[in-house]
Formats: structure tokens, sequence, C-alpha cells
């Protein structure tokens, strides 16, 4: 299994789109068998989702993010998991061990007038 971290340092990336980098991470079974780090590749719509599809990810986690991204993953058959600010290997070690609980929704991209912006 192939799960991508939105991360910013050393934490799970509030925004998704906005993360600075993605880590990847190989897991079987139960342990890692690899970690890639890579720099985003841009924050324009679509990019993101086809390039993670690219790179056969299965499972995305982020702190969130907006509903046209939950769209394109879901399209490419790639799930989003969603958690609260936390550490990096935290969440990966929580995710893991199926304990990873998803935040709310709180960007809301193109909905309502709002020009894009996340309040996050």
């Amino acid at each position: 299994m192939k799960v991508m971290i939105a991360v910013d340092g050393d934490m799970v990336c509030s925004h998704f789109g906005h993360a600075p980098e993605f880590r990847l991470v190989e897991i079987d079974g139960n342990r890692v068998v690899k970690k890639e780090i890579y720099t985003n590749p841009g924050h324009a719509p679509g990019v993101l989702p086809r390039w993670m599809k690219d790179l056969n990810v299965d499972i995305v986690i982020a702190g969130d993010m907006g509903p046209r991204a939950r769209d394109l993953f879901a399209s490419f058959g790639i799930t989003v998991q969603t958690c609260d600010p936390m550490n990096v290997d935290s969440a990966l070690e929580a995710f893991m061990k199926g304990e990873l609980s998803g935040s709310s929704n709180s960007c809301h991209h193109g909905e309502g007038g709002d020009n894009g912006s996340c309040s996050q």
C-alpha cells in the first residue's frame, strides 16, 4: 500500500494543496518498507490528484482539502483520510493502527463565491 502524506516540516499539513512537501510511504502489512519525500509540484486544479495517481498512491493523508480535490481522488480510486494537526510520524502510526480520526472539512474552494480561500 502506498500512503502519501501532506507535510509541512514535521507536521501533517493543515491544507493539502499548500503542503511544501509530500511523504510517500510504502507499507507492507504493519511495517514501513520505504519512505520518499517529494516537493509539491504545484497547487493548480487537478495537478496533485493526477500526479499521485501516476505514483500509484492508495491513500492520501492531510489536515483537510477542498471538495474538488476529494472528488478527483475518489474518481481515481484514491482514499482521502483527514486528521487533526499532528506530527507526521504520529499520524502514520495512528493510520497503521486504524486509529487516525478525521477532521471536519473546513475547506470550501469555489463554493459560495469565496474566491478559493481556505479557512485554515
